[in-house]
């Protein structure tokens, strides 16, 4: 999966091949370009920062063009402002999609992540599926190291954000009623 960095609101600096608002298309391209061919077999993409980037649709709709002209590769939105327009585009553009549902690892404190893998459960239990996203902090990792395998005994099935992606974007089952 690539994490693309897109520009953030609050912090304007350019990280690696940031995508940036004030490129031209062509930089556009040659920046999402760059990333992607330095992920060797890449399923998808998701938003690292983006919360200035992911609100602008011309912006997104050339990300989803370069997305869907790349073959079978997914999105996923991280969800960093409410204001994001990066789902929407992506499902107009017929870009298999999905946002993330709960951030993890949103700040240092220990019950932090207690809370929010607690709320990723319920969500889950609620709608059926649920998407988690955190950090690849030492204290993340433990945390999920210890959590993770009683899920399956809780009734949660762990599946790959491919997968969830894949599940999602099938067409439903027509039902034909009398």
């Amino acid at each position: 999966l690539l994490h693309l960095p897109l520009q953030a609101e609050q912090d304007q600096s350019a990280v690696g091949d940031s995508l940036l608002l004030d490129m031209s298309r062509q930089q556009f391209l040659q920046a999402f370009a760059s990333s992607i061919e330095a992920v060797p077999h890449v399923v998808g993409v998701n938003s690292h920062r983006g919360s200035l980037l992911t609100r602008h649709p011309g912006h997104m709709g050339w990300l989803m063009e370069e997305i869907l002209d790349r073959g079978d590769l997914f999105f996923v939105d991280s969800y960093t402002t409410a204001d994001s327009v990066a789902l929407r585009v992506a499902n107009e553009s017929g870009v298999p999609a999905l946002r993330r549902d709960v951030f993890l690892d949103p700040d240092p404190e220990p019950d932090t992540l207690v809370r929010e893998f607690a709320r990723l459960k319920k969500l889950a239990r609620q709608r059926g599926f649920a998407v988690g996203i955190g950090h690849p902090y030492t204290r993340t990792l433990e945390f999920l190291e210890r959590a993770l395998p009683s899920l399956e005994q809780e009734g949660y099935d762990l599946v790959s954000i491919g997968d969830l992606v894949a599940s999602r974007a099938a067409p439903a089952s027509s039902t034909i009623a009398d």
